[in-house]
């Protein structure tokens, strides 16, 4: 007999062999339809298993099922019979990407003894997945200036690193960026990063909602992108600016007639607005508010100012006398159109002034001074030393003489000296003089009288004033000596006039009732004396001679003449090139010529 072994076998492969078998990207399902054949010679069950070349997979990603989709563990097959077996897949949830080789297997259940193996590849795609999100799709920003920034999520779902390009698109006049341009590699399955959306938010933006496009593009597939979009609410806005004055490097005098300068007040809102405006700070400061044709501005507010614009708000500014030191004013705005939604809008601008003596420019000054004679001229030297050891300064010099001017003395500075630039600790020596005249002298209402005048320097980091005192000493237009010459003059006319009217009542038996002649002549002599003495009052350095009423007669005689021709040689002053001054005869001349020439400066 023979005898036949029982034998087991089978032929196990895909029913149609593709390459890859499968592509499933992480997730996902897919069926590889297997047949299986019983080769061998006795009927037996088959049970089936796998094999991954990737630790990431594993046989709970792997189902089986029979020919009508029913799940099974194991199937039997008669001898020699072929049926499908389905082997279903489903990739992991981090499947990466790349080719997974799976050998899927049979083997036949105990007493039988056979295995049979197929290998099938998977293709695991690179896949790109991005959630992109706003902490908050909906804003609203005033158009203030203040900038703004809205922060943007992204999250990397993929299975692989990726980086993203990204990009905004808004309405110009936003002027909105993104802080970066990229996000930067992002790990597989969630990792994550921000960025941001930057708003300045400039003023004057009309009051609109604006619609704000974030993009971000893979740059593994620029085919894949995802948007974010933003809705921006721009509300009406009212804001104002009001600009800080530079005044550094310049300095202010106290006590002088306003200046002016100009405040700037703009309208950084999106609405047509006028504004309030008030002045503050030190109450050194004295300020008038003046329009653009600089009459005062009443009531103290701006016109309206559109979007945008601004206001130039003129103000006149002093510091009261004795004012020094650091004085700071300040001019506030206000909104007149605010509808009332939250705060007031307002806005201070300030400046600063450094006013009276900083200490950069110093003076020195001669000490008191005496003047008691008009030539020559008293001169005075004073030094200016600019302190300041790095910078030059522009040095301007002025008098404030008004006391002395009251009584006629009038200082000067030296032409060359009236402005100059001083070098880093620099010093200069300046001089003032003073040229009194006879008349001021001797028509001061004191022996000794006290006056001063005060030299005032404005510099560039600086303004100095410096006090400076004179004595001027009255004097005399007669000297001793011309006085006791009009003294004996006059004794000497006394005497002359007694032998007149004797001489006159001598003859005064041989005139009675007189002679047409003589009459004639007493006439003629009345006329003259009259002329005489209009021609004397008529000179006004020149005083009557108080005896000439008594001695008009003298003419008619010849004894009086000797007596006058005595003084003439004694007391006379010499004429002048010119001679007598006119109107002036040789008597006048004897006893004030003198004072005349004194009086012309000779």
């Amino acid at each position: 007999d023979v005898t036949v072994d029982s034998s087991y076998s089978a032929n196990f492969r895909q029913k149609t062999i593709t390459n890859p078998a499968l592509t499933l990207p992480p997730s996902s399902t897919g069926n590889v339809t297997m047949t299986l054949q019983n080769t061998g010679n006795e009927p037996a069950s088959w049970r089936f298993g796998a094999y991954f070349d990737d630790s990431l997979w594993s046989l709970s990603d792997l189902e089986w099922f029979d020919a009508t989709g029913a799940p099974i563990t194991q199937i039997s097959v008669e001898k020699g019979e072929t049926v499908e077996i389905i082997a279903q897949l489903t990739a992991p949830v981090q499947a990466t990407p790349g080719i997974v080789e799976i050998t899927l297997l049979t083997n036949a259940v105990p007493p039988a003894s056979a295995q049979s193996t197929w290998k099938i590849y998977v293709d695991v795609p690179i896949v790109t997945d991005l959630t992109i999100s706003a902490v908050s799709n909906e804003v609203t920003v005033p158009s203030n200036g203040q900038a703004q920034q809205i922060e943007i999520g992204f999250v990397n779902n993929g299975n692989s690193d990726e980086n993203y390009n990204l990009s905004i698109l808004a309405d110009y006049r936003l002027q909105a960026s993104l802080s970066s341009v990229e996000t930067g590699v992002m790990d597989a399955f969630g990792g994550d990063t921000v960025t941001y959306v930057l708003l300045p938010m400039p003023f004057g933006l009309p009051p609109d909602v604006y619609l704000i496009d974030v993009k971000a593009t893979s740059q593994t597939d620029p085919s894949y992108s995802v948007v974010q979009q933003i809705r921006l609410t721009v509300p009406p806005t009212y804001e104002v600016v009001v600009e800080n004055l530079d005044m550094s490097g310049q300095t202010f005098s106290a006590g002088e007639s306003c200046r002016t300068g100009q405040w700037e007040v703009q309208n950084v809102g999106n609405m047509d607005d006028q504004f309030s405006i008030e002045t503050g700070g030190s109450d050194k400061i004295t300020v008038e508010l003046r329009n653009s044709n600089g009459q005062i501005l009443s009531p103290s507010q701006t016109p309206v100012i559109s979007p945008g614009s601004s206001y130039n708000v003129t103000f006149c500014y002093a510091f009261l006398e004795g004012t020094s030191g650091s004085q700071t004013l300040s001019l506030t705005a206000t909104s007149l159109n605010f509808d009332g939604t939250g705060t007031t809008p307002s806005a201070t601008g300030s400046a600063v002034f450094d006013v009276g003596t900083q200490g950069w420019v110093n003076i020195l000054g001669p000490g008191p001074q005496t003047i008691e004679k008009v030539n020559p001229p008293t001169v005075m030297t004073f030094e200016i030393h600019n302190r300041h050891p790095t910078m030059n300064q522009q040095i301007r010099l002025d008098l404030n003489a008004n006391e002395m001017t009251a009584y006629g003395f009038n200082p000067r500075i030296n032409e060359l000296d009236r402005e100059f630039q001083l070098g880093p600790d620099q010093r200069r020596t300046i001089q003032i003089e003073i040229d009194p005249s006879e008349l001021a002298l001797s028509n001061l209402d004191e022996a000794n009288k006290i006056l001063n005048f005060t030299l005032e320097i404005d510099a560039d980091l600086d303004t100095v004033e410096f006090s400076q005192s004179v004595t001027f000493v009255r004097i005399s237009l007669i000297d001793e000596s011309e006085s006791s010459g009009i003294a004996w003059g006059s004794i000497a006319a006394i005497s002359a006039s007694i032998v007149v009217i004797i001489g006159l009542l001598a003859v005064l038996f041989q005139v009675v009732m007189g002679t047409r002649d003589i009459e004639d002549e007493v006439v003629s002599l009345a006329d003259y004396q009259t002329s005489l003495e209009e021609k004397y009052r008529s000179i006004s350095p020149a005083p009557e001679i108080a005896s000439a009423p008594e001695i008009a007669p003298a003419p008619v005689m010849e004894a009086p003449p000797p007596a006058p021709v005595a003084m003439t040689s004694s007391t006379a002053p010499p004429l002048p090139a010119s001679g007598l001054p006119a109107g002036w005869t040789m008597e006048q001349w004897e006893h004030y010529g003198q004072q005349w020439l004194d009086q012309q400066g000779s």
